[in-house]
């Protein structure tokens, strides 16, 4: 029998997205798909039926509940905020992942140097470096706000000429590898990682895809696992787990070295800043595309 994933989809009014971010951001998800008209927002994420989400609480140790339980505890948290909001649940087996995605992802251009695409699709712009993406259960297509602004924030330190071939990375929380290629594109080399096994599983096909083996290692880890340092550090995942692991991450910056962190509410942004402006980290570009912000460190680098 086919694996399958349970889909939960989440309905609600527009002026509850952010309580209802603001929840989704508290589990430990790979992400989730957002689509806002003139009334309503919904919200898309997917489960793998064999797997323990683990939902944070900061009050206590994190405590492992299978998905059915962890579901019913997002519903209910989201009922809490936001009574009028609707749920809707259906299993989609893993051999119509891709055909799920192919219906939504088109290609996309991400600042100067790159396009984003699937691998059923042609290139539309041969003058951009092809990033092949199949998110699979990852996160980072380029059509979501954040990895679109990390990106962007790749492309201005390249063209600052803060970076160069064979400088070395660290993708934190790396999801479907996009980032990471597109650091590998620029002839740096690096690290990816992630607590999800899944996500590695789909970072290593894209880099297989993408022809970058050479340069990206790419492994299940998390970053207090990791005794090197690197010239750029990227990490787009969410404030708290950000705020949380700064002393840990900007312990992995070299001397004269960026950090580009997103996966950020706009509003929560200045907590990030200030949380690593405690770690000496005070030059910084803040970037936003919609509700999200991107920001950019300077570590020993006069701007």
């Amino acid at each position: 029998m086919a694996k399958q994933f349970l889909k939960l989809t989440i309905t609600s009014e527009n002026e509850q997205a952010e309580d209802i971010r603001n929840i989704l951001s508290d589990y430990d998800l790979a992400g989730w798909e957002e689509i806002e008209n003139n009334t309503e927002i919904i919200f898309s994420m997917f489960f793998d039926t064999n797997s323990n989400p683990e939902k944070i609480d900061a009050s206590s140790s994190s405590e492992k509940i299978d998905t059915i339980e962890t579901i019913k505890q997002i519903q209910e948290d989201i009922k809490a905020i936001s009574p009028q909001a609707t749920f809707a649940q259906e299993y989609i087996a893993e051999e119509n992942w891709a055909d799920a995605w192919m219906d939504n992802f088109t290609p996309i251009a991400c600042g100067d140097y790159f396009e984003v695409l699937p691998p059923w699709e042609k290139q539309q712009n041969k003058d951009l470096f092809p990033l092949i993406i199949v998110p699979k259960m990852a996160f980072g297509t380029g059509h979501h706000a954040t990895t679109a602004l990390c990106i962007k924030a790749i492309t201005q330190i390249h063209k600052e000429a803060l970076i160069k071939e064979n400088d070395t990375f660290l993708d934190l929380g790396t999801g479907s590898g996009i980032l990471a290629i597109a650091l590998a594109h620029l002839k740096l080399q690096g690290l990816a990682i992630d607590i999800d096994p899944q996500a590695i599983i789909c970072t290593h096909e894209n880099i297989l895809t993408n022809n970058m083996q050479e340069r990206i290692h790419a492994e299940t880890a998390g970053i207090e696992s990791i005794d090197k340092k690197f010239k750029i550090i990227v990490a787009n995942i969410l404030s708290e787990p950000l705020i949380e692991l700064a002393p840990l991450i900007c312990e992995r910056l070299e001397e004269k070295s960026v950090l580009i962190l997103s996966g950020i509410l706009t509003e929560q942004a200045q907590q990030v800043i200030d949380a690593y402006a405690l770690q000496k980290l005070t030059n910084v570009v803040h970037n936003t595309e919609e509700e999200w912000s991107a920001l950019i460190f300077y570590k020993n680098i006069e701007k």
